[in-house]
Order: structure tokens, then C-alpha cells, then sequence
């Protein structure tokens, strides 16, 4: 969560270097559903939340450690070289069959039982750990900048005269009206 709470302030800060702002205040909160989702929209009493499904988190690691097989990762005292192990990317990948395994396993785990987490744990392959923190880190800033973007390109609706919002997705929401319960 503190590392998504600094992307969010960079992302804020990149926004506004290429002349853009988000309009109103930003909510940032996790969803704890086990999903692979993100969503930006407006809150009924002012104010606009950018909130992502906890189980992103779960299904990029396990790509990110998935692709981080393909990869020949020799570390030294001084540096960290990271290159594939074979300039032909498409026959890497039908050759390696730990790869190709944990790609399906997370894909199917998201795709057809839409939870990540259901996908077996496979251990981090050795000396791999920071090329898959990279991975995951770099991913992680594009779905917040992406949500951000919504927000910034005003892709949200809001309507006060019936009191429906509408949300990135496309889908109305109904306000709640403490009111009339």
C-alpha cells in the first residue's frame, strides 16, 4: 500500500508536468475482492477514489515472476546484467516449459476462475527478485497512472439531477440515500 500511495504522487506529479490535473480530491483505497480490477469514479458528496482490486496485486507477481524465467539474470558484486536467454523470444517460449506453466497457471487461475489467488504459489526462481520487483513496480505505476487518467480525462459522469453515476466501466450506480432507509 505505501509503495502505491508514492506511485500515486508520482503519477499526480507526472500529470501535471505534461500540463494536466485531476479535478477534484483523489480517494486511493484497495479493494480486498481478490479480482483483477481498477476503477475510477466519482463520490456522490464530492470528491473522486481510485480503487484496485487486491488481487492485481497477486496475478502481476505471478506473471512477473513467469517472464522472469525467460530471462538469464547474472549478478556480480558490481552490477546486475539482465538479458534474454535466447534471441528468439518465440521459441524460448515454447521451450520452457517452468515458464510456460506458471504463465497458465496464473492466466487460467484470473481468466476462467477470475481469482488469481486459486493459482498455485511457485518460490521465486533464484537471483530473480529484483528483475521481477521491476516488473511488477513498473506495472503497478501504469495501472494507477491509467485509473488517474480516467479521472483527468473526465471519463466518469455525473449526473445530480437523477443521482446516478456513471463509471469508467460504463455502468450506473444508483446514490445512496440514507434518507429514505
Amino acid at each position: 500500500y505505501s509503495t502505491l500511495t508514492g506511485l500515486i504522487g508520482d503519477v499526480e506529479q507526472a500529470a501535471a508536468r505534461l500540463g494536466y490535473e485531476v479535478p477534484e480530491a483523489v480517494t486511493f483505497g484497495l479493494l480486498p475482492t481478490g479480482r483483477v480490477n481498477g476503477l475510477a469514479c466519482a463520490v456522490p458528496a464530492g470528491g473522486l477514489i481510485v480503487a484496485i482490486d487486491d488481487g492485481l496485486f497477486n496475478f502481476l507477481y505471478s506473471l512477473a515472476k513467469a517472464i522472469a524465467t525467460f530471462c538469464d539474470v547474472t549478478v556480480t558484486d558490481s552490477s546486475m546484467d539482465i538479458s534474454w536467454v535466447d534471441e528468439d523470444i518465440a521459441r524460448v517460449v515454447r521451450m520452457n516449459e517452468e515458464a510456460n506453466r506458471r504463465w497458465l497457471e496464473a492466466l487460467v487461475a484470473t481468466l476462467v476462475y477470475g481469482y488469481p489467488n486459486v493459482a498455485p504459489q511457485r518460490p521465486l526462481l533464484d537471483n530473480r527478485a529484483y528483475l521481477v520487483s521491476m516488473l511488477v513496480t513498473s506495472v503497478e505505476f501504469f495501472v494507477v497512472a491509467h485509473e488517474f487518467g480516467h479521472l483527468i480525462l473526465g471519463h466518469y459522469e455525473r449526473n445530480d439531477a437523477t443521482s446516478k453515476w456513471r463509471l469508467s466501466s460504463g455502468a450506473e450506480v444508483e446514490e445512496i440515500n440514507p434518507e429514505m432507509e
